[in-house]
């Protein structure tokens, strides 16, 4: 195959003709991605790897194809998805790319404008720290309260410090601030004067708030860390910077930091985890290692059966 070509649609189908890619429809993918880069030779490697390339493309889900790696769920469309059936409509007749689905699971409104207005504003990593805060349609009404002048990272980080210093959120005096500015350069200035003792306050209510997800077989369990000192202990038993370079964002929701232990040992570190929209980014033993099959095992079943239901 020259990798050189210029492929369309309709030679596409002609070239696959009589190969195990002939009822790949891989030229449909072609025809609904007009503006996306496509490495055909990728596309037709991955296949037997990702079977879910075939399923996205017979679903009419093309932009999803082209992250066939990220649907590699087995089980319901919820799972694969994170979303109830019911979207499945609006999720092709918009055929939606990968980010779009991750706000469409953050507003839950079938508002294909809202959608792209989010996605203009900041990228769905942010929205997901964003939504921990507070409601994603909070973000929409204010910005367009503010219009030109509305700044989605000062507002981001506004609301990460306004929650250290335990600003109710739901107060609507301190979630739409009349002078953003002004406002955010208040509270930043205040959450430094007194960081630690803030911090580590936030780091206790957060315990609380992620309590839910608190989870145990009859070997291990896993938890939230309680306060500062369980970050310190933490960081100089596993000889690693989770204190150091994870305290802060954990006590401002931007990741969500577990203790993995043993039953029989709980107060012995055995793996750190970091986890950011409810799934596993990092998990690392002593010395910055991977975990062991069992360990693994049981993070999995974890992020399964806990992380993706709370969701």
């Amino acid at each position: 195959m020259n990798e050189s070509a210029i492929f369309y649609p309709y030679n596409i189908k002609k070239l696959l003709k009589g190969t195990i890619y002939q009822y790949s429809m891989i030229w449909d993918l072609v025809k609904h991605c007009p503006n996306f880069y496509i490495d055909l030779k990728y596309l037709l490697n991955s296949i037997p790897n990702k079977p879910s390339i075939e399923l996205l493309i017979k679903l009419k889900l093309y932009k999803l194809a082209l992250d066939a790696e990220k649907y590699n769920i087995k089980g319901s469309f919820e799972k694969r998805f994170g979303l109830p059936k019911e979207y499945y409509p609006f999720m092709k007749r918009h055929n939606l790319n990968s980010d779009e689905l991750i706000i469409l699971g953050l507003l839950k409104k079938k508002n294909i404008k809202l959608i792209r207005y989010l996605a203009s504003i900041s990228t769905p990593v942010k929205l997901q720290e964003f939504s921990k805060l507070t409601n994603i349609n909070n973000l929409i009404k204010y910005s367009k309260m503010l219009e030109n002048k509305f700044d989605f990272d000062m507002y981001l980080d506004y609301l990460e410090n306004a929650k250290v210093l335990g600003f109710d959120l739901k107060c609507k005096k301190y979630l739409f601030p009349a002078d953003l500015k002004e406002s955010h350069d208040f509270v930043v200035k205040n959450v430094k004067k007194s960081e630690s003792k803030l911090l580590n306050t936030s780091v206790e209510n957060r315990y609380h708030e992620l309590s839910n997800k608190i989870y145990k077989d009859n070997i291990y369990f896993i938890r939230p860390p309680l306060n500062k000192d369980d970050f310190i202990n933490e960081a100089e038993q596993q000889q690693n910077c989770v204190y150091t370079n994870y305290f802060e964002k954990h006590a401002k929701g931007k990741c969500d930091i577990y203790f993995m232990r043993k039953l029989d040992e709980k107060d012995k570190s055995l793996v750190t985890i970091e986890v950011q929209g409810n799934k596993i980014v990092q998990k690392r033993i002593k010395g910055n290692y991977s975990p062991s099959n069992s360990e693994n095992s049981f993070l999995e079943a974890w992020e399964q059966n806990i992380l993706r239901k709370v969701a």
